[in-house]
């Protein structure tokens, strides 16, 4: 952050935004003028050579798996696996098109688009049969 906060007070990001979105020009006047002029050597110190003032302590052990949150729409997968009979909160026995929204949406606490996408998986990958169960197409 340090890094950033030195940059974007620097001169020539200063003459940068002045000649390119003030003056409207090609005109600025670099430190160093050319490319050829810039000491690599500083730079890569600058740049790479510098560790962080700060470090981030997490202080919790959750992995992927256990996150507590829930940010993301139910995937294909997971709406296949109800369908089958895969997802032991569902039950292994049929079950009609309204119930897997159903389930779904309580699963999911009712968050906003989880009926129009299981709604559009069911219709894309489903089929119902004469009992208005779904059945998965393969």
């Amino acid at each position: 952050l340090l890094l950033v906060e030195t940059r974007l007070a620097s001169h020539d990001m200063q003459e940068g935004i002045e000649a390119l979105l003030v003056r409207k020009t090609n005109d600025a006047k670099w430190e160093p003028p050319t490319l050829k002029e810039v000491d690599m050597q500083a730079l890569s110190a600058e740049y790479f050579d510098n560790p962080p003032k700060a470090t981030i302590a997490f202080n919790h052990n959750d992995i992927f798996t256990e996150y507590p949150h829930k940010f993301r729409l139910p995937t294909e997968s997971d709406i296949r696996r109800v369908v089958c009979g895969k997802n032991p909160q569902a039950g292994i026995f049929r079950i009609s098109r309204e119930d897997v929204i159903r389930f779904f949406e309580k699963a999911y606490e009712d968050k906003i688009g989880v009926r129009q996408k299981v709604a559009w998986v069911l219709d894309s990958k489903t089929k119902t049969d004469k009992d208005n169960f779904v059945q998965w197409i393969k």
